[in-house]
């Protein structure tokens, strides 16, 4: 991939996947009465999403779905 291809696509998993996840953080604190643990969550997630923002281009996620025969 160019690098204009990599930044498009790392925009693409931004708008699809953190921002939604960034909007929904003050939502599951709220609900979990702002409780330690659900801080501990958000805060987890927002490290991963500053790493995202700094590293995307050189790393990806891969999701494997199997059915037991």
């Amino acid at each position: 991939m160019t690098e204009i291809e990599l930044l498009i696509d790392l925009y693409k998993d931004e708008e699809n996947y953190y921002l939604p996840l960034q909007e929904g953080f003050s939502k599951f604190l709220s609900r979990h009465d702002n409780e330690e643990a659900a801080r501990a969550i958000v805060e987890g997630e927002k490290r991963e999403i500053e790493i995202y923002e700094k590293y995307g281009g050189y790393y990806s996620y891969g999701f494997y779905i199997a059915k037991k025969i």
